[in-house]
Parts: structure tokens; sequence; C-alpha cells
């Protein structure tokens, strides 16, 4: 008896983090840039970019949607609008029922959602389990269809064209191609001297593409584990390294069930207690982002099925519209959603018990969205390369998530022929050209955008290709050696990360960058990511394509440390009288010399300086050679200054007299 965690949309959540759009100017052109995600050689690279040429263009309004599995009794599968005083409203009594529709899903287990917002929803406990594609209106598609037959699994996520799977096959990820229904690669965790049994939690953050998985149970598995797609390569004896929970976890028999993060990468974990030991506790864990985890906070512990609490915890989701986390128990007598605070406080029930013996289990959180207007147009030019990768249609339209109550199609045979309808990619090896696709709904049913028609249309510019290299690895401090991009076009800028590699998150200009095929970084304090950026021009047709400019980034270059650099800057003081020497008296004068050193390997900003002296005994009189500012007494006996910025490595001296006071 196990639950899904939450993948929302991957690659959606990914670009909203770099691009908020403002509201929706219909029937222009668009411009934002931003490339997309292939799995190439085991490693993430950019091969597309799309510009829709106005920001004016995103045509889109979301919401987040919380899904609970039902696995007792008749197996439904209910969903829930998210709010934003953390309430949720039910959708559908339930969203799905398994029974009337004559038992299609038998006691559902694990969710992903995928680029497109199908969602996937597999079965367990049967024979021949399968995870079956829904659409988020809780249409099922029939069998015959699509169907990917497991050994059970647990939880499921899903980036582009790949849905990713952990269940009772042993300690091991494993990965499906959607279209083929295939396997494609796993990854293991088998770390000697880790008791690894069987994990259990799976989690995609959609920040940073880092992957998440917990040992589930038998009490002595604490342990969790991140990794990214970089280490699926179908080898059983290749291990990922176990990340064993801090001393703040008790010594007791417990299971580490789901696992989640933040909006600022904080990872909180679920901890269910044994079922079969008197009063054993269930709660949460909060440790902070990659790569340290720094244990931060633990909930209060739950000890007894009271009707009130989260006792059999197990699965966790946050949502960004109210800032909360969201946990299912496996308790038919506590709530079946529970809410906490980011801070890990208790806010009570959402979602009660229904009173039936019937408990929830896995929660996943979805966001969805509708467009602003019941008829509009979108133009958009997609800038292709010579890798000629095909494109999700969906990654290129401009809206932060997936409008899922409908899909494309071509609007005429030329478009038609190349939108791949297993996965609605588009074919980029297609002529350059103007290509339109549409989509309606009649708004019916668990619908919940209303009546709409769209048309997308699609300027394909063929442009140079662009590769950058560089990647190495540095001491922390030390000075990278140049980079280089390579591309018949002129380079637009340089760009740089420190978070992820991924198309979607938040690039940051380099300014002075354009025209230079080589850039130096500099010296390197922490793990960076770079990437070169070329533009192209879309020509129109005079038509349905006015044309417009698009972007195409390079592939990510890594410049990445030995270590984790613990520390940034490293700020000390020293306090000494000005003079070597000499004899001072009642009303005289005497001088300090104030000294601040920036020992660290990155530079110091802001930094206050406060001092204090007996009034009875000195007078402050004034303050020189510094470049200090700002300097001010607080009270009689205080001073103070700021020193605006202080370079890894240098010193600043102040000096500041006082006359000794005549009566001392």
């Amino acid at each position: 008896m196990d639950t899904f965690l939450l993948l929302t949309n991957y690659l959606w959540s990914l670009l909203w983090s770099a691009l908020r759009w403002p509201g929706v100017d219909r029937n222009a052109n668009s411009s934002i840039s931003f490339g997309r995600l292939l799995l190439v050689g085991g490693g993430m690279l950019l091969v597309l970019s799309v510009t829709v040429q106005d920001l004016r263009a995103q045509s889109c309004n979301c919401r987040d949607y919380i899904y609970l599995n039902e696995p007792t009794s008749n197996g439904a599968i209910h969903k829930y609008e998210v709010n934003a005083d953390g309430s949720l409203t039910e959708i559908g009594n339930p969203w799905f029922d398994n029974t009337a529709v004559g038992e299609e899903l038998v006691s559902p287990h694990g969710l992903g959602i995928d680029v497109n917002g199908y969602l996937y929803i597999g079965e367990h406990f049967i024979s021949n389990q399968q995870i079956r594609r829904f659409t988020c209106d809780g249409g099922l598609f029939p069998q015959d269809s699509f169907g990917i037959t497991t050994l059970g699994q647990f939880n499921i996520g899903s980036i582009g064209n790949n849905i990713y799977i952990n269940g009772r096959s042993g300690a091991n990820v494993q990965s499906y191609d959607i279209c083929s229904e295939s396997p494609v690669n796993s990854v293991s965790f088998c770390e000697a001297g880790v008791d690894n049994g069987t994990d259990w939690g799976f989690y995609i953050d959609p920040r940073t593409g880092i992957f998440y998985s917990t040992a589930g149970f038998s009490g002595t598995n604490n342990y969790f584990w991140t990794y990214t797609p970089d280490d699926f390569d179908n080898d059983p004896n290749t291990c990922v390294s176990a990340t064993p929970l801090p001393p703040e976890f008790p010594a007791m028999n417990a299971d580490i069930r789901g696992v989640t993060t933040d909006a600022d990468g904080n990872l909180y974990i679920a901890v269910q207690d044994d079922n079969n030991l008197p009063n054993a506790p269930s709660y949460v864990l909060k440790f902070g982002p990659a790569p340290t985890f720094d244990f931060i906070a633990r909930s209060v512990f739950d000890t007894a099925e009271d009707g009130v609490g989260f006792r059999r915890l197990i699965g966790l989701v946050y949502s960004e519209v109210n800032d909360r986390i969201y946990a299912s128990t496996e308790s038919s007598t506590d709530p079946c959603v529970f809410l906490f605070n980011t801070d890990l406080d208790t806010l009570g029930t959402v979602v009660p018990s229904p009173g039936t013996g019937d408990n929830g289990k896995g929660i996943a959180l979805n966001t969805e969205c509708c467009p602003d207007q019941a008829n509009e147009t979108i133009n958009i030019v997609v800038c292709t390369n010579g890798t000629r990768d095909p494109i999700f249609i969906n990654e290129v339209f401009p809206c932060r998530a997936i409008i899922c109550e409908s899909q494309w199609s071509g609007a005429d045979p030329p478009s038609e022929a190349i939108l791949n309808g297993c996965n609605l990619t588009l074919d980029t090896n297609a002529p350059p050209g103007c290509y339109s696709f549409t989509r309606s709904s009649n708004g019916a049913g668990l619908k919940q955008c209303g009546v709409f028609s769209q048309t997308l249309n699609v300027e394909i510019v063929e442009v140079a290709d662009i590769m950058a290299s560089g990647d190495q690895t540095v001491e922390c401090g030390a000075e990278a050696a140049p980079l280089t991009a390579t591309s018949t076009a002129p380079i637009l800028r340089w760009e740089r990360n420190t978070v992820t590699c991924w198309a979607g998150s938040e690039w940051e200009a380099i300014p002075g960058t354009a025209g230079l095929t080589t850039y130096s970084p500099g010296v390197i304090e922490q793990q960076t990511h770079y990437r070169a950026v070329i533009s192209g021009t879309g020509m129109g047709n005079g038509a349905n394509c006015p044309g417009g400019t698009c972007e195409l980034p390079s592939n990510c270059v890594t410049v990445s440390t030995t270590r984790v650099c613990e520390v940034g800057f490293d700020l000390a003081i020293q306090k000494v009288t000005a003079a070597t020497s000499g004899i001072y008296r009642p009303g005289g004068m005497v001088s300090f010399d104030i000294t601040i050193f920036n020992q660290g390997i990155i530079d110091a900003f802001d930094i206050d300086v406060a001092d204090y002296f007996d009034s009875d005994e000195l007078t402050f009189s004034s303050f020189s050679n510094t470049p200090a500012t700002g300097f001010s007494s607080g009270s009689p006996n205080a001073w103070d200054f700021t020193i605006d910025e202080l370079a890894a490595g240098e010193q600043v001296t102040v000096t500041i007299t006082f006359m000794i006071n005549v009566n001392f």
C-alpha cells in the first residue's frame, strides 16, 4: 500500500520560473526565448530555442490541482483545486470512479504528468499491473491505446518523452518511452554498506531537475538519494550514493516515505510511524537546498490516530499558490489530507476522513491552465539548428503550464504531417516555413475552462549551429580557463546560471559579451553553468505568419569546483592603538586603528562595524583614513560605520580618535 507523489509539468514549471509573463495581447506576435531539453548521451543538451515575439502573449491563466488516490474500497481518484487560503475545492465526486467504469484501474498507485498534460496512474496488488493514461478532465485512454505492464509501482514521474517509475522490482527507478511503452534505462541504489531495501518516495524537483528517492521499508533504511537523468545507464552495478538522514531523525523503527521541495529548494521528507509499535510517531523533516541539505526543522510528532492529526503520514506535495505543504495519510481515522506551512507548523485538516474505513494515500499536484479568451490566434517563431531534433508543440506555446483539456492537431495536411500524434512533437526536419495547428474544447463534463478555440501559427527558421566547450573542474577560488563558442553566426551574448543547466531556469545575461567567441569566467566560487546565444529571423509569409526573431542557446558548459565551498566570505576584525608607544593623559588624544579583513573567496558588501566605549573615560573626536561611509554615534558610548564593499583577500583600516576625559 503505497502512494504516488507529484511531478508537476516539468518543463513548463522550469520555464515559468524564468519567465513571468504579464497579460495577453491577442493575434500578436510574442517575444520570449527558451531552449528545450534533450537527453543526449546521458546528458542534458539544449538543442532548440523558441521565440514568441511580444511579452504580452501569454495566453492562459493557471491553477494548482491536487490529485489524491483512494486505493481501498472502490479505488477512486479525487481531484481538488488549491485555494489561496490553503483550502481545497473538490472537482467531481470523485474525479474518477473506478467502480462506475467497471474496475478499469484497481488500487490506483502512482501519478506522473507529461509535457502534454496527460496523467499516468498505475495500479497495484493485482496480476499484470498496468500504468494507464488519463486526460486531466478524467478521460481514461483504452488499454489497447496505452498500457505499460510493470511489477508494481509506488510513484511515477515524467520528463519529455519518458516516464520514470519506482516500485517493487528492487532498489531502482526505471524509465519508459511514452510512445513505444518500452523500457529505456534505469538507475540503481546499490551502494555498499547501505541497507537500500525498496525505494519508496520518488520526486523530480521542477525547479532544479534533481531526482529524489527515499528508502521505504523496515525501519533501518534511513537514507535518501539525489540524482539526475545523467545517472540512468541500465547498469545495475552503477550505484547512486546515498545521503543519510541527520541525527534529528529519531533512532526508532519508521518508514521514510514522501518527498518534495518548495520554491526555495528546501527539501521535505515524510516519516511514517511503525504501525506495530504503540505511540510511534509520524512527522515531517525539513532540510536546506542541495547540495548540502542542512537540517532546518522537524514537525511535531503525531503518535495517535485521533481523527485530527496526521498519523500514518505518507505523501507530500508543495503548492506555490499559498506556500503550503499538503500531506496525505493512509489512516482510516485521521484526515486524508493535512496542512503544514513551510516552517512545519500544523494548520489542520483540509480533506477529512470519510468515516467509512477507507483511506487516502498517494497525493500529487499539477498546474493546469485555461485560455484567457475563448477565441485567439498566437504566432511564434521557432529557431532550429543542424541537429534537427523534434520539439513538443506544448513547449513552444506561450503559457507557463499546460492547457490540458484539449490537444493540438494540424490545421492542414502539411502541418498535420509534421505533428507526431503520439507525443505531440513537431518534426523540425520539415522545410522552413509556416505551419498552423488548432485545438478546441466544448467545456463539458469535468472540464474547467469552458468553451474555447485556439490557433497556433509556427514559423520554423533554420539558423546556424552553435556549440560551447570548456567543461572543467577547479579549486574553490581558482580562476577558470576560457570557454569557447563555435558558430558561423555572431554571438549575441553569454549567459550563466549557478543552479542548473536546465533551459527554463533563470539564466543571467553576462554584460559585455556580445560578439565574444571566447569568454573567461574568472574566479569561480561555486559550480557555475554557462551557455552562448545566437539569434535568427523569421521572414513570415504575409498571411498567418508575420515573422519575427528567435534565439538559440548553445549546449551547457559547466565549471565545477573540487568540493563544496564552505566559506564564501570570512571577515575578521583587529583593533590596536594607532601609536606604538606614548603617554596618555587626561585631556589628551588617543587613536585606534580598526582593520577589517576579508579572508574569504568572494567579495563582501555592506559591512556594518560597531564598537562601544566608556563615555566616562572617552569622548569621540573624529574618524579618518577609510573608505567607509555612514558613520553614526547612536548613543554617548557607541559608534558604527559601513564599508560598502570589501573584495576577497583585501583589508581596510579605519582610524578613530577620542579625547581622554579630564576627570578620568
